[in-house]
């Protein structure tokens, strides 16, 4: 597989000290390329108005990296994952969920957030919770051609999962309901998992899930 990794910028001189988007490459299954990209977007400490520029710029680098794939690749196959701190509708998300990506002939590809349907028969609506809320932070975006049955590599179904068995939930004495249960809380430590709840999805592939 190639790994390669980028830092993310403000601008054309200013580098951001802030997770990396890791881009890997490899071939899944007897002949399909997969690019896999992850992503850890800076957080909204400080408040979401005053933090928004950085996920704007994740955004904007995230843009260059799929630009780059478009150049090299004729149809790529594209899984965009990770917790962005954002929600699907929020600007950053849509920078690049409402562009038309074209490489040298002309294929032009759109890439589909899958956490749009996330909601539906889920018990849980959402993968992180602040107060009363759940927010849908976490989220897989593929390129149009994943969702393809003709195609070797394609997605079983075309909507995101929330894992949320009991044990990665706790009670919410405060807001009500259930909330994850997280390693710490504060300083306390409390023997849990993540304040964020997995997603997944499910590949085809030559065939077999």
């Amino acid at each position: 597989p190639l790994i390669i990794s980028y830092f993310l910028v403000i601008s054309d001189s200013l580098r951001m000290y802030t997770r990396e988007i890791l881009l890997v490459k490899g071939i899944l299954g007897e002949k399909d390329t997969l690019h896999i990209i992850v992503n850890h977007w800076p957080s909204r400490y400080g408040g979401y108005a005053a933090s928004e520029h950085k996920r704007i710029a994740a955004a904007e680098t995230l843009i260059k990296v799929l630009d780059s794939l478009f150049s090299r690749s004729t149809i790529p196959n594209i899984i965009i994952m990770g917790d962005f701190n954002d929600d699907p509708t929020s600007k950053s998300m849509q920078l690049f969920t409402e562009m038309k990506f074209c490489n040298r002939s002309n294929y032009c590809c759109t890439l589909v957030n899958l956490d749009e349907c996330i909601l539906k028969g889920q018990k849980i609506n959402g993968t992180l919770k602040y107060g009363s809320a759940w927010y849908m932070f976490d989220q897989i975006i593929v390129s149009e051609n994943i969702l393809l049955k003709k195609n070797d590599l394609y997605l079983a179904n075309q909507c995101v999962n929330i894992y949320s068995p009991d044990y990665l939930l706790t009670r919410d004495e405060r807001y009500g309901g259930f909330k994850p249960y997280r390693t710490y809380h504060g300083s306390k430590y409390q023997n849990g998992f993540s304040d964020h709840l997995p997603v997944y999805i499910d590949l085809i592939v030559d065939g077999k899930r």
